[in-house]
């Protein structure tokens, strides 16, 4: 879901939802499209409203990291359709980060990528 396909009745205001797809998936995939720099949806309230209903699943000190994960899947479908856009850098960097993070070079270093993180803002 992303503010591309929500909308709303003009008489009763009921919410409406457009383009939808289900698939199987983490509870917090769906989160990952909402992380994209480029979506209105990344704003803290919605964030804020969203685990008013569901939390974040264990182990909760990983949650950032599997946002980040997810976003990159919608990262890339974005740049095969928009060559030269910035959310294939955007997936890039998650992915150092996260290889970085959990699988570590034997000796110590890391990749020398830049990291452009955003989750902080959310």
């Amino acid at each position: 879901m992303w503010e591309g396909n929500i909308g709303s009745d003009i008489d009763t205001g009921d919410p409406w939802i457009f383009d939808a797809a289900v698939y199987y998936a983490h509870n917090e995939m769906e989160l990952g499209i909402w992380a994209a720099e480029r979506h209105k949806l990344r704003a803290k309230p919605y964030r804020v409203e969203y685990f008013k209903n569901i939390e974040p699943s264990e182990p909760k000190e990983e949650f950032d990291d599997r946002i980040r994960l997810y976003r990159c899947k919608t990262n890339f479908m974005f740049s095969a359709i928009y060559p030269g856009c910035p959310s294939r850098q955007e997936a890039f960097n998650d992915l150092v980060y996260l290889i970085d993070r959990y699988a570590p070079r034997d000796d110590g270093t890391k990749n020398d990528v830049k990291d452009t993180d955003q989750l902080d803002s959310l």
